[in-house]
């Protein structure tokens, strides 16, 4: 399991990764046939990043939901970027070890 005060250098490691990957083509990474929308994705790092490190302050129930509910969001939207794969898997095991109950 993910000790907390490891889980908010690990996601702005994962953001760093993801931001700065991609130069080529920031609106349309068309690998798949389906665009992936790149400002979107920052966005939604953004706001992991800061949910992350208010989760990670205080771990109650609404924090929980409310940065899960991001994650799920960034996951969802990366699937239509190939290029955002490492950083769907990363977020999928932080979402495993969350408990939000």
């Amino acid at each position: 399991m993910i000790k907390i005060k490891y889980l908010f250098p690990v996601l702005l490691l994962i953001s760093f990764s993801f931001v700065s990957c991609n130069n080529e083509d920031d609106d349309d990474d068309d690998f798949s046939g389906q665009s992936c929308n790149v400002e979107e994705l920052t966005e939604l790092l953004e706001e992991i990043i800061d949910l992350g490190a208010l989760y990670s302050q205080n771990q109650s129930t609404a924090n929980c939901i409310a940065y899960r509910e991001v994650l799920e969001d960034f996951i969802e939207e990366a699937e239509n970027c190939p290029s955002a794969q490492d950083d769907i898997d990363d977020f999928e095991r932080v979402l495993s070890a969350l408990n939000c109950n």
